[in-house]
């Protein structure tokens, strides 16, 4: 399994720390490389398990994920890091990836997913929920108001 990515995951909600952990053992893809409870413990976590990606919530007590973002990245610009959490609102989602995420899903996402978003970032890709998109697409028309929008 040399080729599975490497993630580790970032959440202050055990139960969420373990239904990530249960389905990405299911994958071949990628392997859970450890775990963290909060932002404070990103950085060590990572010089420790040296991860590919980092699955990141971003409302945790004490270190944001977006302020865990700009940190790992600090240390390891290499690194990918997806953002998972429960808010749909379009200035989040530019809140961390402005920090350098190159991912943001929200939390009612499936598991195949998670794991496509993963792999897609491991290769470079952005990745963006469906419905954090929709709202990025309909802050673009609303801003651009000068402008008709031609019909589909």
């Amino acid at each position: 399994m040399s080729d599975a990515v490497r993630v580790l995951v970032v959440d202050d909600e055990a139960l969420v720390r373990h239904a990530l952990r249960a389905f990405i053992a299911d994958d071949e893809r990628i392997t859970l490389v450890g775990e963290a409870a909060d932002g404070s413990e990103v950085v060590d976590a990572c010089k420790q398990v040296q991860p590919d990606v980092v699955l990141m919530d971003i409302k945790m007590p004490g270190v944001s994920g977006v302020e865990a973002t700009k940190r790992v990245l600090e240390w390891n610009p290499s690194c990918r890091i997806v953002a998972l959490t429960t808010f749909t609102t379009e200035w989040r989602a530019l809140e961390v990836l402005h920090a350098g995420a190159c991912g943001y899903l929200v939390k009612n996402s499936t598991p195949e997913q998670i794991i496509d978003a993963v792999v897609a970032a491991h290769a470079g890709d952005r990745v963006v929920s469906p419905e954090v998109q929709a709202r990025f697409v309909r802050a673009a028309i609303e801003s651009g108001a000068t402008r008709t929008p031609r019909a589909c």
